[in-house]
């Protein structure tokens, strides 16, 4: 796990593992493109998004 991106422990907790899942290329596709159009979106109503310090 990347240091830059500490996950909070639990009690008695010594490290976090982080957890990945597979996600088909079709359907990442179509997330993209609904982010995407969400974004158009906001943007046409005047609404600005904050940048994550995440890739």
């Amino acid at each position: 796990m990347p240091k830059e991106y500490p996950y909070p422990l639990h009690p008695g907790q010594t490290h976090a593992e982080p957890l990945y899942a597979t996600v088909p290329l079709e359907e990442y596709e179509r997330i993209m493109t609904e982010n995407r159009r969400m974004r158009e979106a906001l943007k046409r109503h005047g609404i600005t998004l904050l940048k994550e310090d995440r890739p």
